[in-house]
């Protein structure tokens, strides 16, 4: 997992978002977002 991934993750978990709702608020696909 890179750098990227793991603050990307880090960010959603901290506000309590899901993938759905992080891919939503950055209009992209859930995903790209889980890619």
């Amino acid at each position: 997992m890179s750098v990227a991934n793991k603050n990307l993750k880090y960010l959603r978990k901290l506000r309590g978002w899901t993938q759905d709702e992080f891919a939503t608020k950055l209009n992209i696909k859930r995903s790209l977002l889980g890619a």
